[in-house]
């Protein structure tokens, strides 16, 4: 059996064109942020990305810096509970 995660929400960023990618994160239960992984590893939020009351927006600066193609970003919440986004990054 394959325990592959797969995203159910997806976006683009094009570097010919960066725009900040912002998100919808599913807190359940008022369960709130903790951290972020992209790729398995734990990002700072100063100059990568903001958060709002349901929301979390990529600085566009912040995602120029990962590699071209599909990279894995991984909300992890205050109660354990974890949802997973992808980001294309495209030339």
């Amino acid at each position: 059996m394959d325990n592959t995660v797969i995203p159910t929400i997806q976006a683009t960023f094009t570097r010919n064109a960066p725009e900040d990618v912002a998100f919808t994160v599913d807190q359940k239960d008022g369960a709130k942020l903790k951290t972020i992984n992209v790729n398995g590893k734990k990002i700072n939020k100063t100059g990568n990305y903001v958060t709002s009351e349901e929301s979390v927006k990529f600085e566009s600066t912040y995602l120029e810096t990962l590699e071209s193609g599909h990279n894995m970003i991984e909300f992890v919440m205050d109660d354990g509970s974890k949802s997973n986004v992808e980001i294309t990054i495209k030339e």
